[in-house]
């Protein structure tokens, strides 16, 4: 059986193109798939990518995560990209936050 692995970042940009127009989805798409791909060890992912698709699934499924323990080590890029989603699940396509990311 061949194994095929997927880059993060293919993954995530495929499926933004995916959820185009949902704002919910936009936040975190297709996060069962995800989760578990993540769970049976399929989808190769840093610790704070893992915390991102956690409160992506938590703004997306209302999967309950502790934000104080999922929000405190995420570098620059992935806490903009949380921020970003949580504005976009609000519905606030127009805002977007800014870094030296």
């Amino acid at each position: 059986m061949t194994r095929h692995t997927t880059h993060f970042e293919d993954l995530a940009a495929a499926l933004r193109v995916w959820a185009k127009g949902l704002l919910s989805t936009e936040a975190a798409v297709d996060f069962e798939a995800v989760a578990g791909a993540l769970q049976a060890g399929e989808l190769p992912c840093a610790s704070s990518e893992v915390q991102v698709l956690r409160l992506a699934m938590s703004i997306a499924a209302g999967v309950p995560v502790d934000l104080g323990g999922a929000v405190p080590g995420l570098d620059a890029a992935n806490a903009g990209l949380v921020a970003d989603a949580v504005l976009r699940a609000a519905g606030h396509r127009d805002l977007m936050v800014r870094g030296a990311w």
